[in-house]
């Protein structure tokens, strides 16, 4: 099983270059087996909503808040 961890969208107006629109790690029930560290920069706790320094989101609420970009015309860039 393959799963999406996190999910960042940055603006490219000039008014928003480089402004974080979403930083959300994405919350999962399954187990992680491997967190793929040296590519994904996650490590044991990231995902874990008792640990987890981070905002975790449901997966479908990540998809949501990307879909809501798109709605407005927002173009995306991925890598």
């Amino acid at each position: 099983l393959d799963s999406r961890a996190t999910v960042g969208v940055k603006g490219a107006e000039q008014r928003l270059a480089g402004t974080p629109l979403i930083d959300d790690y994405i919350k999962t029930p399954e187990a992680v087996m491997d967190y793929l560290t040296r590519f994904s920069g996650l490590v044991p706790g990231d995902l874990d909503p008792q640990t987890s320094p981070h905002h975790l989101i449901p997966l479908k609420r990540a998809y949501m808040k990307l879909r809501y970009l798109v709605d407005k015309g927002y173009t995306f860039v991925g890598h």
